[in-house]
C-alpha cells in the first residue's frame, strides 16, 4: 500500500469517527468529505437527543454486545478485545484506549493506516487486516443493519441520519479491506451450544442475528393493541406472552435477512459475515415457528 493511498484510507475512516462520537453539528455541511456533507439534509432537529437516543440507549455500538452470547453473564468477547488491542509490538496502547467500543476500533484503524508508511508497514497491514477480519468487519454488519430497522419503525430526520452513518461506516471499512489483499480465515464460532429462555436468546444478536432495539420493541407491543411496560427484557416477555408476536418477531427477523443479503451482494468484502449472520436471523425464525 503507498502512502497516499493509506492516508486516503485513514481520512476515510476518521471522517465517519465524529458521526457516532459526538451530536451532528453544522459542521457536517461544510465537510470537505462530499459523502459527509451529504448528509447535512437528514441532520438531526435535535442532535444532542438523537445522538444520545441512538448510540446510548437504543443501539449500543459494543463489539461484545453482537458477538457475546453470554452478554451480561460472562462477558468474554469485551475480555478477548481488550487483551487483543493490548498484546504485540504494535498494539492500541499507543492510541490511549482498549476499550470495546467502535470508535477505538476506528482510531485504531486510522492509526494502523498512518503506520503504513514507516519501514514496518508489512506488520501494520498484517495487524490491520486482523482488527478488520477479526473484529470490525465480524460484527458491524449487524449494526448497520440494526440500525436500519430501528429506522424502519417510524422514519425521522434522527434516525435517518443513524441507518445513513450505519451503511457510511460499512462502505468505508469495505474499501479499506479492498486494499488488504487476501482476507484471514475467520472461523463461525456459533453460539453458546445451550438454548436458553426465548426471550434471552431473541436480545441476544449472536443468537438472534440481530439487535432488538426499545423502539422496536415497543413498536411490535403497539401493534398488539398493547402498551410496552418496562425494560427491553420485560418489553420482549410481555410480547412473548401473545401468540400472535411470533409473526411480528418472524417478519423483522426477515427483514434483516434481506438486508444482509443485499449487504453481502453489495461488498464482497462482507459477503461471509453477512452469510453467518443471515444463518443467525434463520435459526431463530425457525424456533418461532
Amino acid at each position: 500500500m503507498n502512502p497516499l493511498t493509506a492516508g486516503d484510507l485513514s481520512r476515510s475512516i476518521a471522517s465517519v469517527i465524529p458521526l457516532v462520537a459526538e451530536p451532528a453539528g453544522d459542521w457536517i455541511g461544510s465537510a470537505s468529505d462530499s459523502e459527509i456533507s451529504a448528509l447535512a439534509h437528514l441532520a438531526p432537529k435535535e442532535p444532542k437527543l438523537a445522538w444520545f437516543s441512538v448510540f446510548s440507549y437504543e443501539v449500543l455500538p459494543y463489539q461484545g454486545i453482537f458477538l457475546d452470547p453470554k452478554a451480561g453473564q460472562g462477558w468474554t468477547e469485551p475480555r478477548r478485545i481488550r487483551g487483543w488491542l493490548r498484546s504485540g509490538s504494535h498494539s492500541a496502547l499507543s492510541t490511549g484506549r482498549t476499550d470495546d467500543h467502535v470508535i477505538t476500533l476506528l482510531e485504531y484503524a486510522c492509526w494502523l493506516l498512518n503506520r503504513c508508511r514507516s519501514q514496518d508497514s508489512e506488520a501494520h497491514l498484517t495487524r490491520l487486516r486482523e482488527l478488520l477480519d477479526y473484529h470490525l468487519l465480524r460484527w458491524v454488519p449487524a449494526l448497520s443493519v440494526s440500525l436500519t430497522l430501528h429506522d424502519a419503525v417510524e422514519p425521522s430526520q434522527d434516525t435517518s441520519f443513524y441507518s445513513r452513518v450505519g451503511r457510511l461506516l460499512i462502505q468505508r471499512l469495505c474499501a479499506v479491506r479492498q486494499h488488504l489483499g487476501l482476507a484471514v480465515t475467520v472461523p463461525d464460532t456459533g453460539s453458546n451450544g445451550v438454548m436458553q429462555p426465548l426471550h434471552v436468546d431473541l436480545l441476544t444478536p449472536k443468537l438472534s442475528g440481530l439487535w432488538f432495539s426499545r423502539r422496536v420493541l415497543a413498536h411490535l407491543c403497539r401493534e398488539l393493541g398493547e402498551v410496552p411496560r418496562g425494560e427491553r427484557e420485560a418489553v420482549c416477555k410481555q410480547l412473548l406472552g401473545s401468540p400472535k408476536s411470533r409473526e411480528l418477531f418472524q417478519r423483522e427477523l426477515e427483514r434483516a435477512t434481506a438486508l444482509y443479503d443485499e449487504l453481502g451482494a453489495a461488498h464482497v468484502e462482507i459477503e461471509e459475515a453477512c452469510a453467518q449472520w443471515m444463518a443467525r436471523t434463520a435459526g431463530m425464525c425457525a424456533r418461532l415457528s
